[in-house]
């Protein structure tokens, strides 16, 4: 029986639909497909795989049984519970958040237009307050970001923007960028990179910045 098989056997044995399955992944119902059907799942789903209950030695290798009872059960209980709307960020293993498609400025300062949501794995260590899901637009920007991939980013409080560095999703005027700051001086416009050579740059008069974010980490990468 191949991972793709046992995949799809866990599933019927926790009686979920593939939608099901993928709303608790935090993927759409197409990624979760390819996955039931042309490959195995990425490591990164393994932690949220094994809080549904499902036995990782046993997905692995096919020995033992497929489900963990004690996980399932308590994953069980809270999936009878809940809601995606009253999702509590402090038990469940997932966080519901705003998903702004890239360069749509006006999403982003008006957070209320904000219709999508993104749901993606709880890590205990992240505080998630005002954090907001940003996909990559046309451009990369070896080796860190591909376009289609999916950022999580923490937002830059005012009295923190003359300290920010890294990578950074920047809204304003009329752009929306994701790219990563070359220089950032307390009283001087932001700089960013906007190559990879760091050949090219724009200057940012922080004046003009409508929000600023810290991009933390890639939670989806796209299937090539």
């Amino acid at each position: 029986m191949t991972q793709q098989e046992r995949v799809q056997q866990v599933r019927k044995l926790m009686e979920l639909t593939q939608s099901e399955m993928a709303f608790h992944m935090g993927v759409t119902q197409g990624t979760y497909s390819f996955y039931e059907k042309n490959r195995d799942i990425p490591e990164r789903y393994h932690p949220i795989l094994s809080k549904m209950g499902v036995n990782l030695s046993w997905l692995k290798t096919g020995i033992g049984e497929p489900i963990d009872e004690e996980a399932y059960l308590q994953f069980k209980k809270y999936r009878d519970n809940s809601e995606v709307s009253v999702v509590d960020v402090r038990v469940s293993p997932n966080v519901v958040l705003p998903f702004v498609r890239f360069g749509f400025r006006q999403a982003v300062s008006r957070g209320d237009r904000i219709k999508d949501k993104s749901i993606i794995v709880r890590e205990d260590d992240v505080d998630y307050n005002g954090a907001i899901v940003v996909e990559a637009g046309n451009e990369k920007m070896e080796p860190t970001i591909l376009p289609g991939e999916k950022l999580l980013c923490m937002p830059v409080s005012e009295s923190s923007v003359n300290y920010v560095t890294g990578v950074v999703f920047v809204v304003f005027g009329d752009m929306a960028l994701v790219r990563r700051i070359k220089t950032n001086e307390a009283g001087k416009d932001i700089v960013i990179l906007t190559t990879d050579d760091e050949s090219e740059t724009v200057s940012v008069r922080k004046s003009d910045v409508i929000k600023i974010y810290r991009v933390v980490m890639s939670i989806s990468r796209p299937i090539c």
